[in-house]
């Protein structure tokens, strides 16, 4: 069985959208910010520091609902928030002046200071950007 033009097409489209996506990876392990960019409530790509402060390898969390780094306690409360979000998205703040809790891996709660940032995708949709803080308490 010969390849057609179109199939051989295909294979570069294929092999540089994976090259892309590795390089936009890789950009994004440089920056000191935690990371995690979700589509349709999803986890789509989080970088190198998300997974330090979250405790998870981004291979345990692609393709979860961004819930799993909620605490059970208020998953329902944020899954609401979130469609809002998603009808309306604007670059801010998430819940500001107030302390948000994630949850790690091994269960610790940790309080972040999280910034939102949205990008429509031609071929995905709404892309949201969360930017990950991880608040230091004193004391």
């Amino acid at each position: 069985m010969t390849d057609t033009p179109k199939d051989d097409m295909l294979e570069v489209a294929t092999r540089d959208s994976l090259r892309h996506y590795l390089e936009l990876e890789a950009i994004l392990d440089c920056v000191s910010t935690g990371i995690i960019v979700v589509n349709a409530g999803n986890i789509f790509l989080m970088n190198r520091e998300a997974e330090y402060i979250l405790g998870y390898s981004r291979s345990e969390l692609k393709g979860k609902s961004i819930e799993t780094v909620v605490p059970e306690s208020k998953r329902g409360k944020h899954k609401t928030d979130r469609s809002g979000y998603e009808k309306e998205p604007r670059d801010r703040p998430m819940a500001a002046n107030l302390d948000i809790e994630a949850q790690r891996k091994d269960g610790e709660m940790i309080q972040l200071k999280i910034d939102l940032r949205s990008y429509i995708s031609p071929d995905t949709g709404l892309m949201t950007v969360g930017n990950l803080f991880r608040k230091i308490r004193s004391g």
